[in-house]
């Protein structure tokens, strides 16, 4: 029977699964010619079309009046506006789903999506305006998607990815970036044009462990994070490096002890010259020893020192420690340089050109050694006062770089009036380059950030293609773990006095 056809189809809803091995378009046909019968038979009326998802297929039923239902099972889990599961559909369905569909695959991505319109006079529209942004907002989303992904609508507002294709929490990161750059364009609604904000949550999951009921509750926290940073943000939940109420206030109790107790360490990681293919200049890095975790990496407890504005006195003890090696160091004697980051909360204090002139000057430094990483953040945070520290200590001597161009928003225009040496491209910017939508204006930016007369230093470089790339391009210094990990002092002069180029 034709019933017995389309339930299964229903339920599977994969073209491999057909019962009979009936393709979707004699389907429809068979569907065409016995409407009659099949609508006595199932007291439902038949809506003729059917909704490619993903390789999956939904035959929609409308009950008729008086009738009951037969397959409300199957209908509840769908939205019917934009035609994709619900909320309902991922927690009943989706794990058993993907867990058939990814038997060779131990882990995947989830990105949770939240829309909002920071235009106040949308408040007041009726809901069908509300419900047509919204479908637009599908469609877009729909398009991005690879042959592997699966779009829900979990909340009016709410919208959740799961990808199967993405394997590494890099790509997971440049996924994320691709979703929140879709609503950079605007939307038109009614010959109106309106702009959305989004914020994105996202996280790793294993296949073969834990609840979709979890899944759900850790990427609304992800989202939640998100949107404490605040509109067109991502926050990727680490669920192996979360750090809860009480290990925080720990942490922050022992950075208080860090500098009495000497548990802090400089590593360095070089930059290399792509065109002279020498070592140009040392990253500074801080490692802390905790006497009870072990070295800690500055994304454990970075973040707790700038909520707690100890990061200012890190940043001291990192420009005196480092000058008082560079002095007498082999850096200095083969002229390379040394890369140090400094904070907005740091560059924004009053008292940061004094300490850096104080500093170079006891170590007898040439300030022109020094490249002092800032990222571009850091100019709306106090603007004014930012541009006039920067304008002195550029005036002193000392060489600026801005850091992780391209994360999140990031203006060329802006870059024109600041006295900057050096662009430090973000490593997204590489897996950018292999889209070939996007080469023609990655190759632009390059070419026209050498014509303002700064220098390009590509970050994350991690294998030959892209470090070939690189010269490709005619970028000026390339960064990242193909060349080296960050390594100790001790390290770093070894390879120095080999004259060892990593990977080069």
């Amino acid at each position: 029977m034709l019933y017995e056809k389309i339930i299964p189809l229903l339920k599977s809803k994969k073209k491999e699964r057909f019962e009979n091995d009936i393709s979707i378009s004699n389907l429809l046909q068979e569907i065409e010619d016995s409407k009659d019968s099949f609508l006595n038979e199932t007291n439902f009326q038949l809506q003729l079309s059917v909704h490619d998802f993903e390789d999956s297929y939904m035959i929609r039923f409308k009950p008729q009046p008086n009738a009951q239902p037969k397959i409300e099972y199957e209908t509840g889990h769908w939205d019917r506006n934009t035609n994709l599961p619900n909320q309902k559909y991922f927690l009943n369905h989706f794990g058993n789903q993907i867990s058939e569909e990814a038997t060779f695959l131990e882990e995947h991505f989830s990105f949770l999506i939240s829309i909002s319109n920071p235009d106040a006079i949308i408040s007041q529209e009726r809901n069908s305006y509300f419900e047509s942004i919204y479908v637009k907002v599908a469609d877009r989303l729909k398009k991005h998607l690879n042959r592997n992904d699966h779009l829900f609508r979990i909340e009016s507002d709410k919208f959740l990815i799961s990808s199967l294709q993405i394997d590494s929490e890099t790509k997971a990161e440049w996924f994320a970036e691709c979703i929140r750059m879709l609503f950079d364009f605007p939307f038109t609604y009614e010959e109106r044009e309106f702009h959305l904000n989004v914020n994105i949550g996202y996280t790793k999951f294993d296949l073969k462990s834990g609840s979709d009921m979890n899944a759900l509750g850790i990427l609304k926290e992800a989202l939640h994070r998100s949107c404490l940073i605040g509109p067109n943000s991502l926050f990727y939940y680490d669920q192996n490096a979360i750090i809860t109420t009480y290990e925080k206030a720990k942490i922050e109790i022992d950075l208080r002890k860090v500098l009495n107790r000497n548990e802090l360490e400089i590593h360095f990681q070089p930059i290399i010259d792509l065109k002279e293919n020498r070592f140009f200049s040392m990253e500074t890095l801080v490692r802390w020893n905790h006497p009870e975790k072990g070295k800690l990496l500055p994304g454990s407890f970075i973040s707790i020192a700038e909520s707690s504005s100890f990061i200012k006195t890190i940043g001291e003890w990192m420009i005196w420690e480092t000058f008082q090696y560079y002095e007498n160091s082999i850096l200095r004697s083969e002229n390379i340089s040394l890369s140090l980051n400094i904070s907005p909360k740091q560059l924004g204090d009053k008292n940061i050109f004094p300490l850096l002139k104080e500093a170079s000057d006891y170590y007898k430094i040439e300030p022109n050694n020094i490249i002092l990483e800032i990222v571009e953040d850091s100019f709306d945070f106090r603007k004014s006062q930012i541009s006039k520290v920067i304008t002195s200590l550029k005036d002193y001597g000392f060489k600026f770089a801005i850091d992780d161009f391209g994360k999140g928003y990031s203006s060329l225009g802006r870059l024109i009036h600041l006295p900057i040496d050096y662009i430090k491209l973000d490593k997204m910017f590489l897996f950018n380059y292999f889209q070939t939508s996007t080469r023609a204006v990655i190759t632009s930016m390059v070419n026209l950030v050498q014509a303002m007369g700064k220098s390009i230093i590509v970050e994350g470089v991690e294998n030959e293609t892209q470090h070939n790339l690189l010269k490709e391009l005619n970028c000026d210094f390339g960064q990242g773990y193909y060349y080296s990990h960050p390594m100790e002092i001790e390290l770093a002069e070894k390879l120095i006095q080999n004259k060892a180029i990593p990977a080069t």
